[in-house]
């Protein structure tokens, strides 16, 4: 039996193309490698196959390191609430966990759509969220945001902390509740059906059209809340992996694939 090869994020080269395919060899790319239960495949690779409008050019002002950390990311918070919540210009927002990776990145994507953001996050993230672009920032610390009497359109729990029970009292009329992990969603999905409401889980896909669409929008100067804290050649990747686990870890971790194995 082959081994599963670990990693999501990817930022490289194209180094061979097959019919119909509108990249060339050498072109820089970023991208997702989609979540398949039969793929044994991953980023911590030498070499991995994609389909062709998976990926897109990589925007000239992100080195890839940072294009590699951004791409799940991006693609997760803004299919998340743009596909999955149906946000757009004019409505509201409300992001639990905005001090963290996903969650930063939702606040300015939101902004992007022309979305009223709340946010919800730490003391210690509350300025960094707010120039973020964030309407209203929350210490969840000091405040139960779960009764503030706010309402909002979309509802995105990053960490999955909370549950639709608990936060669809902050719902308009029609509003939807996003999860980003589906064992909470359970009972959600029951109590969405007799509410006038919408429970939803959000599964990333990699889409050039919408990685095309972040790149254009940090080339118009979109705040990027994306660090890299450490590096790591990939036959550390024991190493790197145990840092990723670390309670104090600020930012990403970068993978590099150069020397191989």
């Amino acid at each position: 039996m082959s081994p599963l090869t670990f990693g999501w994020n990817i930022a490289g080269t194209v180094d061979m193309v097959g019919s119909e395919v509108d990249l060339k060899v050498g072109d820089p790319i970023w991208g997702h490698l989609d979540f398949d239960p039969f793929q044994k495949q991953g980023s911590y690779s030498e070499y991995v196959v994609m389909r062709a409008n998976a990926v897109a050019i990589r925007p000239n002002n992100l080195e890839a390191a940072k294009a590699a950390s951004f791409a799940t990311t991006g693609l997760t918070a803004l299919q998340a609430i743009r596909n999955y919540g149906g946000l757009e210009s004019g409505k509201t927002l409300l992001v639990i966990g905005a001090g963290g990776g996903i969650g930063g990145v939702a606040v300015g994507l939101a902004k992007q759509l022309g979305a009223e953001v709340i946010a919800v996050c730490s003391t210690r993230d509350i300025e960094k969220v707010k120039l973020r672009g964030a309407d209203k920032v929350i210490d969840r610390k000091n405040e139960d945001f779960t009764k503030s009497g706010i309402k909002v359109d979309v509802i995105l729990d990053t960490p999955s902390k909370y549950n639709f029970s608990k936060c669809s009292q902050l719902l308009k009329c029609g509003g939807t509740y996003v999860d980003l992990h589906p064992w909470t969603l359970f009972s959600g999905f029951l109590q969405a059906l007799v509410s006038g409401k919408k429970c939803k889980f959000a599964q990333v896909q990699s889409k050039r059209e919408d990685l095309e669409l972040l790149g254009e929008w940090t080339l118009e100067g979109m705040p990027l809340p994306i660090s890299i804290e450490s590096h790591f050649p990939v036959r550390d990747l024991g190493e790197a992996l145990h840092q990723r686990l670390k309670p104090s870890r600020s930012g990403a971790i970068a993978v590099t694939i150069e020397g191989g194995w």
